[in-house]
């Protein structure tokens, strides 16, 4: 993982339509690296109870077998760790989207920008659902979305 990205450098990569769209690939993104623990967890698991050393031989007079324990064990801990790395990032970025929309200023603007970017709905599954004409819906999504920029704006400059 590139640490030199930071969720700042983020908002200025992505339009802001861009950036709020990632939240449901984080997802997708955390899941996938959550399965990656998860099956070199059990890779790891297996190899301790086929390889795991006697303790009985020095280090320099290793056997292969144990070596070979040695150096999986080795590569699935650096794998787990680079995993847990990517998980702790994309969770910040979520956290950090979650906290943007939080603070529009009503209710209704946060369930609209919710449906159309985190939950992916089209426009107008969002009018069907919420009563409203599909224009309404698109023009409250557009001024939530301006209101959103003016807020991370702000942000920024703090």
């Amino acid at each position: 993982m590139n640490e030199t990205i930071t969720i700042a450098s983020l908002h200025a990569a992505y339009t802001l339509e861009e950036y709020l769209e990632n939240y449901r690939f984080l997802d997708l993104l955390l899941q996938q690296k959550e399965d990656e623990i998860d099956k070199y967890s059990a890779i790891r698991e297996g190899l301790v109870s086929t390889l795991k050393p006697t303790g009985r031989v020095q280090e320099t007079k290793r056997n292969k077998r144990e070596e070979l324990y040695v150096y999986y064990h080795d590569l699935i801990m650096e794998i787990e760790k680079d995993a847990i790395k990517y998980i702790q990032y994309y969770k910040a970025i979520k956290r950090d989207i979650e906290t943007n929309v939080d603070k529009l200023s009503s209710f209704e603007q946060i369930v609209l920008i919710k449906a159309k970017y985190f939950e992916g709905k089209t426009y107008e599954v969002i009018a069907g659902e919420m009563n409203y004409a599909d224009r309404t819906v698109y023009r409250k999504v557009n001024q939530a979305l301006g209101e959103l920029a003016s807020i991370m704006q702000m942000r920024r400059k703090k």
